[in-house]
């Protein structure tokens, strides 16, 4: 007691000041989080998309773990830790934070595709295929952020997932097109089952199915008319 209540009262800022950064920024991001869930819960209330009800469940918890990090690494900031522990620790917390995102949305996407898929019915092996595509990309840019925190050169690595990303795209580009224009068909609602609609062709008739692939219309004397769903964004 004798030796630590000296300290405490010829340093007590070194203490204070960032236990006060902390409390003070760790009440402002838990505000700032209540504020944004109200807000999007009050979104979600009024569009009733599953997606957003999705991202709410996937983000929710996790959301208090980046106010804490959040908060830590304020304190960190105007502490008077030497430089090098100061560094370390916060690629630490940055690496915990991007963890947690990752896994995050890793959590999102296993929920949002299945959903689409049999909604739009995909095939199961469409699905599939997306959703390991999904949590490939997530995991890959999780760890090229978390290399480039931790000073390793990214450059090669990001040259080569570019050139495989164009192979893919080059050698898929029309399914996907049609899959991604679909997904945001059914997310915007601008175009649902049951619309009546009319194509810049002339052709119109009234929507019967939208899958993966293309938006099947039945057209006024009853014929089918198959669209891909990119000409319909």
């Amino acid at each position: 007691m004798t030796i630590s209540f000296p300290w405490l009262t010829q340093r007590w800022p070194n203490v204070v000041i960032p236990l006060a950064v902390f409390l003070a920024g760790l009440i402002a991001t838990l505000w700032l989080r209540r504020v944004a869930y109200d807000a999007l819960h009050r979104w979600v209330k009024r569009t009733k998309g599953p997606g957003d009800e999705m991202l709410l469940q996937a983000t929710y918890r996790p959301s208090l773990l980046w106010c804490l990090i959040v908060s830590i690494y304020l304190a960190l900031a105007v502490s008077v830790v030497p430089a090098r522990w100061k560094a370390m620790t916060g690629n630490g917390l940055w690496t915990l934070l991007i963890v947690s995102i990752a896994l995050s949305a890793l959590n999102l996407a296993s929920r949002l595709i299945p959903f689409y898929g049999q909604k739009f019915k995909a095939p199961q092996r469409v699905t599939a295929l997306t959703r390991t595509v999904a949590r490939v990309v997530i995991n890959v840019i999780a760890i090229l952020i978390l290399l480039d925190i931790w000073g390793v050169p990214t450059s090669p690595i990001l040259l080569l997932i570019f050139l495989a990303a164009l192979v893919v795209a080059l050698a898929f580009r029309e399914p996907l097109t049609n899959f991604f224009a679909g997904l945001q068909l059914t997310a915007a609602g601008h175009i649902k089952v049951g619309d009546y609609i009319k194509l810049e062709s002339g052709e119109e008739g009234n929507v019967k199915e939208i899958d993966w692939r293309g938006t099947r219309i039945e057209a006024l004397d009853e014929s089918t008319l198959h669209v891909p769903n990119r000409k319909l964004v």
